[in-house]
């Protein structure tokens, strides 16, 4: 009997997923411009640092963070919410006040939890924008 590894992982074969044909045409081609023209999602260009190596890290959240931003904004089509942003503490908050609130009384709150590691700053910024255009409240 060969001396047992350690293993490390689950080994895949290589093979392609297909975006789920249950979403609208909107949501697959939003999914699509999530990949490469090879496939690959852009995600898993970057190589990961090493958990302790800060500076590391910070650079491909830049990274990742300007790549968000960039595709939220050809998504964002036309905004005409306003957008104000601020700071608390150590958190940013962006505030987004449409056009016409349609419910004064009310607001739409989105603890992006995400905004962490990957998609804050001006990723986060327009999808408030586009928050607040699409439900009419701050």
């Amino acid at each position: 009997m060969p001396p047992a590894r350690e293993l490390t992982g689950v080994t895949l074969p290589p093979r392609t997923v297909p975006f789920p044909a249950s979403v609208s045409r909107e949501a697959q081609s939003a999914l699509r411009r999530l990949v490469g023209e090879d496939g690959v999602p852009f995600n898993a260009l970057h190589e990961l640092p090493a958990p302790d190596a800060h500076d590391a890290w910070m650079t491909l959240k830049a990274a990742a963070d300007a790549r968000y931003a960039n595709m939220v904004k050809q998504l964002a089509g036309s905004l005409r919410a306003s957008v104000e942003t601020i700071e608390v503490g150590s958190a940013t908050i962006h505030v987004a006040t449409p056009e016409v609130q349609t419910q004064p009384d009310r607001i739409y709150m989105d603890l992006h939890g995400g905004g962490f590691v990957f998609g804050g700053g001006d990723a986060c910024r327009v999808g408030a924008q586009m928050q607040a255009d699409q439900h009419g409240v701050r």
